[in-house]
C-alpha cells in the first residue's frame, strides 16, 4: 500500500536474541543458568516515535525491564510495549532486564530517524479535502498572512482551521501549476505548522490550543487528533513542494503524537478498552468523535503511504482495529453519532442548513477508508449510512440530486409552507426548527420516490420522527398509487414490528424516532400516500 516513489525502504527485523552472562564457576552456576536461558524477542532497529514490544521468553519470576525514559503503554513482570524516543539523528536506547538477585542484561536498540523521501513531482493532495479558496480569501490574518479563528469575540490561532486551508491551498498549487502568491500563502501556514509544534520531554510535539470550549472539559493547551493528521500532510506536502527537511523532521516529530495518550499531549484515549484519536483532546471526558477520528486517519494513511513510515503505518492500523471494535456504537439504526460521550450529538443534527451534513461526512470518509483498506466491515457500515441519508447526498455537489430518496413531496396542509412546509419532511435537522408540521386531522402525505429508472422499487423501512412522541400518528396506511386506483400495501403501520426506537433530549431539544420494517415492493409507480390521524 505505500506509494512507488517512497525511495528507500525501511525493514524493521525482529530478532531472537539469547543473552549470557559469565561470572566466577563457584557457587555461580544456578544463576548463570538462568541468566544463559534467558530469551528476549526484541527488535534490532526501531524508527523514532514507534511502538515497540519487548518480550522475554520463558521469565524467571521477579524479573523487571527497563527502557530508560521512554513511554511505557503497556507492561507486565515478562513484556514491555513502549514508544521509542523521537532522536536528532540515528542513536541508540538501552534495554536492560534485571533479575532478583541483581544480575542484569543490557542490550542496545538502534533508533532511526525517518529519512525524507525522495519525490519527482507534488504528491497527491489530503484524500478528504475538496474546498475552494475563495471561500477563505476573507479570512482574518495575522501579519504573517497566517488564518485567524473567530471565536467569539477573539480572533485566536486554531491549529485545525489553520491546517485545513492550508491542505485547500495545496490542492489549488497543485492543480494549477504552482502560482506565486498561492504559494507564498500556504507556506505561511506551513511555517506556522512547523513553528508552533509544542514539543515535550519525550521528544515527539503536538499542536496545542489555547482557547476553551467547555462542552467539551477541555485543560489548557489541548491537543487535537483531527489537526495533527491534517498538519501532518501539510508539512509533507510543504516539504515535496521547497524540499526543506526542516517542514520534513517536524512532521516525523509530530507523527510520533499518535502514540501518546492526552494526557502527555499527545492525541489518544482510551474508549471501551481502545486506543481512540480524539478530535477534542480532554483527558476526564473525552468526546470521542467520529469525524475528527477519521480526518486523522486520512493524515496517518497518507505519511505513511507517502513516506513509508513505520510509525503512520502502525497507528493507522492501530485506529482501524480501535474502529472496527467501537464503530457499531455509532450506528443509530436510523443516523449516525456525531460523537460517543455525556454530550449525546447526533450527526443529522450538526449541520445547519444541511441537515445531514455530518452524517454526509461519515459517508464520504467511509468510502474513503474502504477504498484504501477494503474492508468488508467498512463496506457494510458505509451501506448501512448511507441508507439512512434522506435528504440527497447535498455535500457531494453532483450527486445531491440523483441521491435524493424523496423527489417530490405534497402534503394536504402545513401550519405554514414558509417555516414548516413539505419541503422541511425529509430534512432530518429538526434541531433547527427545520421539520413539517400539521394540525389538521387526517393529513394526506403524498411522497414521490426515486427509483431512478422505470423499474420496480424496494423499500425495507419507513423512519418517522416526531417532536413529541404523543404526536406520532396513531396509525398510518401506505398505497401505491398506478395514476388510476390506489393498492392498499400495508394496513396500519404502526402496527409493525419496530426495529428502532430513539428518544433524543438534550439542551432542550427533544424527539422521538421510529423506525419500521415494511419490506415493500413497488412495481407500477413509485408513490406511497399515508394517511395518518393525529392522537
Amino acid at each position: 500500500m505505500q506509494s512507488d516513489i517512497n525511495m528507500k525502504i525501511k525493514w524493521i527485523y525482529t530478532i531472537l536474541i539469547s543473552f549470557s552472562l559469565f561470572g566466577c564457576q563457584s557457587g555461580d552456576d544456578d544463576r548463570q543458568d538462568k541468566v544463559t536461558q534467558l530469551k528476549i524477542i526484541a527488535p534490532d532497529i526501531i524508527e523514532e516515535g514507534s511502538r515497540v514490544l519487548v518480550k522475554v521468553e520463558d521469565a524467571p519470576q521477579g524479573i523487571t525491564l527497563d527502557v530508560g525514559g521512554a513511554f511505557r503503554l503497556d507492561d507486565s513482570d515478562a513484556h514491555v510495549e513502549f514508544v521509542a524516543p523521537n532522536v536528532v539523528s540515528d542513536d541508540e536506547m538501552l534495554i536492560t532486564v534485571n533479575l532478583q538477585d541483581g544480575e542484569s542484561v543490557t542490550r542496545s536498540l538502534l533508533v532511526k530517524n525517518l529519512e525524507p523521501p525522495i519525490f519527482y513531482s507534488l504528491p497527491r493532495s489530503y484524500p478528504l479535502e475538496s474546498g475552494r479558496i475563495e471561500k477563505h480569501a476573507n479570512a482574518p490574518r495575522d501579519a504573517n498572512g497566517v488564518p485567524l479563528f473567530v471565536y467569539g469575540d477573539e480572533q485566536v490561532y486554531f491549529h485545525v482551521y489553520i491546517s485545513k486551508i492550508a491542505q485547500v491551498y495545496y490542492q489549488y498549487i497543485r492543480a494549477n501549476n504552482l502560482p506565486g502568491a498561492e504559494t507564498q500563502e500556504f507556506l505561511a501556514m506551513a511555517d506556522w505548522l512547523r513553528d508552533n509544534c509544542v514539543y515535550t520531554a519525550y521528544g515527539f510535539c503536538s499542536w496545542q490550543a489555547t482557547f476553551d470550549i467547555p462542552a467539551y472539559s477541555l485543560p489548557d493547551n489541548w491537543t487535537s487528533a483531527m489537526a495533527q493528521g491534517q498538519a501532518i500532510t501539510v508539512l509533507l506536502s510543504a516539504y515535496a513542494l521547497t524540499q526543506d527537511e526542516t517542514y520534513f523532521n517536524t512532521m516525523s516529530d509530530a507523527l510520533s503524537a499518535f502514540n501518546y495518550p492526552v494526557e502527555e499531549k499527545g492525541v489518544f484515549a482510551d474508549f471501551e478498552g481502545h486506543r481512540f484519536y480524539q478530535e477534542y483532546g480532554s483527558e476526564d471526558r473525552p468526546a470521542n468523535v467520529l469525524n475528527g477520528f477519521l480526518f486523522a486517519m486520512a493524515g496517518l494513511y497518507d505519511v505513511w503511504d507517502l513516506s513509508g513510515s513505520e510509525t503512520a503505518h502502525q497507528a493507522f492500523e492501530q485506529g482501524l482495529e480501535s474502529l472496527k471494535n467501537v464503530i457499531s456504537l455509532y450506528d443509530l439504526g436510523f443516523t449516525t453519532r456525531y460523537d460517543y460521550s455525556h454530550l449525546n450529538q447526533i450527526a443529522s443534527t450538526k449541520g445547519g442548513g444541511n441537515g445531514d451534513l455530518y452524517h454526509e461526512i461519515h459517508i464520504s470518509q467511509l468510502a474513503w477508508l474502504y477504498t484504501v483498506t477494503r474492508e468488508s466491515w467498512v463496506l457494510d457500515y458505509l451501506k448501512k449510512f448511507l441508507s439512512y441519508d434522506t435528504g440527497g447526498l447535498t455535500a457531494f455537489g453532483m450527486l445531491a440530486g440523483p441521491s435524493l430518496k424523496i423527489t417530490d413531496v405534497q402534503v394536504s396542509s402545513s401550519v405554514s409552507a414558509e417555516t414548516h412546509g413539505p419541503n422541511y419532511l425529509t430534512d432530518s435537522n429538526w434541531t433547527w426548527r427545520r421539520y413539517w408540521s400539521s394540525v389538521q386531522t387526517p393529513t394526506t402525505v403524498k411522497l414521490t420516490l426515486n427509483n431512478g429508472s422505470t423499474g420496480s422499487l424496494d423499500i425495507n423501512e419507513i423512519r418517522l420522527t416526531s417532536l413529541r412522541e404523543n404526536t406520532l400518528p396513531s396509525s398510518i396506511s401506505v398505497f401505491e398509487c398506478d395514476g388510476v386506483q390506489r393498492k392498499i400495501l400495508m394496513e396500519n403501520l404502526i402496527d409493525a414490528e419496530t426495529t428502532t426506537t430513539f428518544h433524543y433530549d438534550v439542551n432542550g431539544y427533544q424527539s422521538s424516532t421510529y423506525v419500521y420494517k415494511t419490506e415493500l415492493k413497488l412495481s407500477d409507480c413509485p408513490e406511497i400516500i399515508g394517511l395518518p390521524s393525529f392522537h
